[in-house]
Parts: C-alpha cells; structure tokens; sequence
C-alpha cells in the first residue's frame, strides 16, 4: 500500500502522557485506544503510523496499514478476494452495493410476509435489518447455523430489535432469505467477503499481509472484521475506539495474543506549539526557580549529580533563559552549555555500520544531556568496544567472528532509541516518561555490554586454541629432532 500524506500540523501538537505512552508503543506491541471524543484518539493514530515510517523503510517485507475507516478496511478485504476470485480459490460473486442491498433487504421482508404472514417484523425499517445481518454474519454465522444464532448473547442487540426466543427464529427466518437471494443473484456483500477470508484464512497471500496495521473509528467493528484485521498483520494491530471495547460485540482477544487496551481521559484538545522556545516561555510549563535572588540573570545551574537517580533531575535541567546543562561526574560541579546533536553527522556515522562510526557515535551522545546510568554505560560501551576492535584486528589470522547482527541492527537500534530519547528531552515532556524511557534505554546498553564482552571472550577463546595448537606442533617437532624431557629420554 503506499504511504499517506501526514498532516504537517500534526506534528506540532503536543501529546498528553497518556498519548505519548500509547506512541511509545509503536511497533512493540498491538492496541486497543479507547477514548471519547476530542480525547486525540486519532491524532496518537498519525503519531505511531509517522514512528513507523520513521523506524523502518516500507518496503516488501515492510508494509504499513492505515485504515481510517472501516470502509477502507472493506475495499481492501474485497481487493484480496478478487485476487482469490483470479486464482480460482473463491467464487466468483459481485460485491453488492448499498442501495442493492436496502432493495434485497425490503424483498427479503415481503417474501418472508408471503409466506408465514404478517408480523410486526415486516414494518422495521431494511437499514435496521441489515444492521441485524452484519451482526449475525460477524459473529461467524451463517443462514444454516440457526443454532449458533440462538446461542448468542443478544443484550446489545435487543436494545435495537426487542425479541423473545420465539422472534429470533423469525429474525434468522428473515436473514436466510435475504442471504439466499444474494445467492441467486451472484452476489455477496462486505461481511460475506470478510467471513470467507476468515473461514478460508490459509488462503490470504503473504503479499497481501502487512507488517503493522492501523484502525481509526473502529467502534462499529464486527467480530469477523477484528479477526480479519489479526490475519492481515504478522507484526502489531493498532485500533482506536470511540467508546469502550465493552460496548461493542468484539474484544482484545478477536485482534491476536497479548493484546493491551489503553484509555485516554483527558478531553482537552491538545495545544500548538510552534517551537520548544515557545513552549518554555509558557509560565505553566517553566520549572520551579532554584533561587529566586538571581532569577533574572543568565547563568549556569549547578547540578546535583546525586538526584540523577529522580525526578528532580529533569526540573532541575532547565531555567529561564533556556540553558540546558550536561551532568558530569563529581557533586555540585558547573558545566558547559551540552551541544545539540548533529543529526546529520549521527546519522552518517550510523549508516556506515562498522565499529570505529559507532564509536564516534557514541562519544557524541555522552557530549549531549542524557542522564548518568546512560552516561555510564555509554562510557563503559566505549571501553568494550575499543577492546572488541583490538582484538578483532590482532587475532585477524586467527578467527573472524561474526558481527553481522551487531552492526545492522543492535548498536544502530539502540543509538535510535537514544536519539529520541533526546528529542523527548528537547520537547520538554514530564520526567516519568523520560524516566521511563531511560530505564529501557539503559537495559539496552547493559545487554549490549554482555555481549560484545561475550564476543570478546569468543575471540580469545579461539586464539587460545590456535596458540595451544601451535605449541603442541612445535613440541611435536622438537620431539621429531630428540629433544625431549630428561624423563622421556630412553
């Protein structure tokens, strides 16, 4: 599918915790948002659908879904079943359309009233019957399950069409016939489509498949659809909600395993900032004055390198005129104003992918404001990996390890994941989240660590063995000439 036009106002707003803790997530694991309106359900939607796009290049193997309707979900359901339809793997039925539908629909009531008389059903307006269809056919029902039909929890339902037992089996009447004629007319709707992909699932090409899928106002989904929507991803299904899941006929489960439902309370539309300057000069977001005698000069702070570990640290890293301040080693230390990151150059340096960019790369980021444990293990990253380096060139001859995964995806995921780090820093967002994010960043670093130290012993380990086997071939020889032991001496 190709990309949608992001809306560049989009990008200015700034997200509430709850919003930004559901973009955290983008691509780690599947979604439910539930909201109300003006909760900023699809506005968090863009936002993981732009980390996305940001994370990785869409591609072949690297396909990103965004539906904004469930319309769109529809066309492309019937876009793979054509493709079924070509390969002989479906049968070959038109998509009805709407107005054909109220027309068989209003059909269906009068054949129905033909032949077991008239019933109170036959005046309910067709647009309400087809609503009763779409629910029967998305909960996997078809016109010869009348028992599956009656089996169902109808509460939600009965507060359209009341019904005793005895009506629902005029009720699953009415839809037999209406889904007869369909038949003899060639034609299927979208559920039908949708209930064939899910009853036929070993049938969706792997092309049609997507990495990641996304769905906006999916409160009218039906259990089928939701289920389809888990067929259609082999990564993470990310779906807003206008409402709660517990209103509609559908839950985490139809979506895929391990599936988190995440609710945003907070009804305030969020606000534009143009820059971060901006935003620093709004009196609700300016960080308590530390000393109120020198509030209006420009100066440095002195940091408390012992607060690293709270929340203090981040109240502490900004003042009135906008310094930012890098935390250094030693208590009560003043420091320089820390540098921006050179994206550009960061970015260069990542994409070479060999050992001595990364290591530049690394330094770069101890230059910028990241909290200590980072520091820390950045510092000791560097260490490790200069050892790593070393020991690679000297034992050269001796066993070439295999580093593939390290530079195409470990180190330059995590120099990532710091660098938004510090653009989290640079928005000014709330330090629990930055909190947060510092602890994944930091597990990262240490598992990182574990293993080039791993790879370190690897290389050693087999110059021991080569340096045992050169021994043992030396002494061979020299046993070759007769020297040898005294004791071995005959």
């Amino acid at each position: 599918m190709e990309s949608k036009p992001l809306d560049a106002s989009c990008d200015k707003l700034i997200l509430t915790e709850e919003q930004t803790r559901c973009v955290l997530n983008a691509g780690k694991r599947s979604l439910i948002i539930e909201g109300k309106g003006k909760t900023g359900k699809s506005l968090v939607l863009m936002r993981v659908y732009a980390k996305l796009l940001e994370n990785g290049s869409v591609g072949e193997n690297n396909k990103i879904a965004f539906f904004e309707s469930i319309s769109e979900l529809n066309q492309y359901v019937n876009s793979i079943y054509e493709e079924l339809v070509a390969d002989k793997e479906a049968p070959d039925m038109n998509l009805i359309d709407s107005k054909e539908r109220v027309q068989t629909a209003e059909k269906a009531l009068d054949k129905h009233k033909s032949q077991f008389g008239r019933h109170r059903f036959h005046s309910i307006d067709a647009d309400l019957w087809l609503e009763e269809f779409d629910w029967i056919k998305g909960m996997n029902i078809d016109q010869d399950d009348i028992d599956g039909y009656l089996m169902l929890d109808h509460s939600e339902r009965d507060k359209a069409i009341k019904m005793n037992p005895a009506d629902r089996v005029i009720a699953f009447q009415i839809f037999s016939i209406y889904s007869e004629m369909l038949k003899d007319n060639n034609q299927v709707d979208a559920l039908d489509q949708a209930l064939y992909l899910f009853r036929h699932k070993e049938l969706i090409p792997d092309s049609m498949k997507m990495s990641h899928v996304l769905l906006d106002d999916g409160q009218r989904l039906t259990k089928i659809q939701a289920s389809i929507l888990g067929l259609l991803s082999t990564g993470t299904v990310v779906v807003a909600v206008n409402g709660a899941t517990a209103d509609v006929s559908w839950g985490p489960k139809d979506l895929g395993d391990s599936v988190e439902i995440r609710r945003l309370t907070i009804s305030q539309k969020p606000r534009v900032k143009e820059t971060i300057e901006e935003k620093q000069e709004d009196p609700k977001e300016k960080a308590p004055i530390v000393d109120k005698k020198h509030s209006q000069e420009k100066r440095k702070y002195t940091i408390d390198t012992s607060k690293a570990r709270s929340g203090s640290l981040f109240r502490q890293l900004r003042e009135k005129g906008g310094t930012r301040v890098r935390l250094a080693d030693g208590l009560n230390q003043e420091v320089e104003e820390q540098p921006k990151l050179d994206k550009a150059v960061y970015d260069k340096l990542i994409e070479e992918k060999t050992l001595s960019s990364f290591l530049e790369a690394f330094k770069m980021l101890r230059k910028c404001m990241i909290t200590r444990k980072m520091d820390d293990q950045y510092k000791v990253l560097i260490e490790r990996m200069v050892v790593l380096q070393e020991s690679m060139e000297k034992y050269k001859e001796v066993y070439d390890p295999d580093i593939y995964d390290f530079c195409e995806y470990y180190v330059p995921e995590i120099l990532r994941l710091t660098e938004t780090y510090l653009e989290y820093v640079d928005a000014g967002l709330k330090w629990r989240i930055l909190h947060d994010k510092e602890t994944d960043i930091v597990s990262a670093l240490e598992g990182l660590v574990i293993a080039i130290n791993g790879k370190i012993d690897e290389i050693y380990m087999y110059a021991s063995i080569n340096l045992t086997a050169k021994a043992k071939a030396v002494e061979s020889m020299m046993g070759q000439d007769g020297y040898v032991k005294p004791e071995y001496k005959i």
